[in-house]
């Protein structure tokens, strides 16, 4: 018999990244929905690209070697091709300004981020202690949702303090917890 043993645990990076989301989701909600509409809208130009593609090389494949020219189908498919590919291509350009600048939002919160999944790992440790302290990611998401929650907001809209009192309400939270 052969045992594979599976670690299913997680990262620091991927959690760091996974708390960013959760911390951006609630304090900008509308940067996080457009990142994920961009992210769907990419794949799917990618997607139409390649079915284009696709279509091209299907009709260069059919068609007599020396009918190209000749071919009107050819012909419109590779000009409506052309057309729709410039198209996506400028799409993707405004997508890839966007993004950057959510980025550099989102960037703004990853020192919560980055706590959150230190403060999780750590807690994650307690078990190797005794094995009656068990913490799972669900639990701690909610406890970091709700720090986000209680943390004092600023009278203006200053990042820099609000990552501050995000960091100070979760440490808080996770001590009384």
């Amino acid at each position: 018999t052969k045992v594979i043993l599976l670690d299913f645990t997680i990262t620091a990076e991927g959690l760091k990244e996974q708390m960013q989301s959760l911390v951006c989701k609630i304090e900008e909600p509308k940067d996080e929905d457009e990142k994920n509409k961009i992210t769907i809208d990419n794949n799917e130009n990618k997607s139409k690209l390649k079915e284009y593609e696709n279509q091209i090389l299907r009709l260069l494949n059919n068609s007599s070697s020396d009918s190209f020219v000749e071919s009107d189908v050819l012909i419109i498919s590779l000009t409506e091709s052309k057309s729709i590919s410039e198209d996506i291509e400028t799409r993707m350009a405004q997508s890839r300004i966007t993004e950057e600048k959510i980025n550099t939002n989102r960037a703004n919160y990853e020192p919560v981020a980055k706590l959150a999944s230190m403060v999780f790992l750590i807690i994650k440790e307690i078990t190797k202690w005794d094995p009656m302290y068990q913490f799972s990611l669900k639990w701690f998401e909610d406890l970091f949702r709700a720090s986000i929650k209680n943390a004092e907001k600023p009278n203006l809209k200053n990042v820099g303090i609000r990552v501050e009192n995000i960091k100070k309400s979760l440490l808080k939270a996770t001590y009384h917890e």
